[in-house]
């Protein structure tokens, strides 16, 4: 499946599924969880977004490292959550019958003494779990993505098995990281990492283009960006409607290089259709 990815990829604009916290809302408590308390929500969010066109769907493990899920007091809960995330995401597929890739997600975060180790183990499960792809998302710390890749090149090692291995940064209105590295920093720093593709996520649909055509300049890897749907209100609601952000995305496919859209946070199904509808 690894080269049936690559083959795709390179083929024309890849459709990335949605936010699952937006479908999988829980009262605050461990999202993640929920590919053991809960998995048929998992499923059917999963279906939902295959059913509205997308060609990769991520695994619901963002948080499921044995680091994020501290906070939670369910890190002892990490490799069965990830193990159920890939099973649930390959049945969601197989059950579509449409060709899908299953991507597992790792969600950045800063650096520490148990970076490494914690990705490691997250990236092994999901590699020997049987995902197509890894993703690694929301990067904000270049010091945390760097010990984070260490983490996913030791599972490659490991495992015998090398993925495609997608990296997407998350920036602030001056286009920088929050660690405050520029692009160029985060590109010249990951460039060890073989990434296949190099994107955004977690930011505003609004004019994101100076950054995606940077990043087009600055590598030859494969571009991908999923915005959120606008900022939430006070309620948590957002208000970018999948028409609005289909406008939004329509003029950058035009003028940016673009291989990969999908949506974050706030995004659903209906956000998913609408991007799907733009470049067919």
């Amino acid at each position: 499946m690894t080269d049936d990815f690559e083959r795709r990829l390179g083929s024309g604009i890849m459709i990335l599924d949605g936010a699952m916290g937006t479908l999988l809302s829980n009262n605050g408590t461990c999202c993640d969880n929920l590919c053991l308390s809960d998995p048929d929500a998992v499923y059917l969010a999963h279906l939902a977004y295959i059913e509205a066109g997308a060609d990769i769907i991520t695994t619901n493990t963002f948080n499921a490292n044995t680091t994020a899920l501290a906070r939670y007091g369910l890190s002892k809960r990490a490799d069965n959550i990830c193990c159920a995330a890939v099973k649930i995401a390959q049945m969601a597929v197989a059950d579509s019958g449409r060709q899908c890739f299953v991507a597992g997600c790792l969600g950045a975060c800063t650096a520490s003494p148990a970076t490494t180790e914690a990705y490691r183990r997250q990236a092994e499960i999901l590699i020997s779990g049987g995902a197509d792809a890894l993703l690694l998302e929301t990067i904000f710390d270049l010091d945390g993505a760097i010990a984070a890749i260490q983490g996913i090149h030791k599972a490659f090692e490991n495992t015998g098995l090398r993925l495609p291995l997608m990296l997407s940064a998350t920036l602030t209105r001056e286009g920088r990281l929050l660690s405050g590295h520029t692009l160029e920093q985060f590109i010249e720093a990951t460039g060890h990492s073989g990434a296949i593709s190099y994107g955004l996520n977690c930011i505003g649909v609004e004019s994101p283009a100076p950054w995606i055509k940077r990043l087009g300049k600055l590598t030859d890897a494969y571009i991908s960006f999923h915005p959120n749907a606008g900022l939430p209100d006070a309620k948590g609601h957002y208000a970018c409607t999948p028409e609005l952000m289909a406008d939004a995305l329509r003029p950058l496919l035009r003028t940016c290089r673009l291989n990969i859209i999908g949506g974050c946070c706030g995004t659903t199904p209906e956000h998913v259709r609408a991007l799907k509808s733009i470049h067919i």
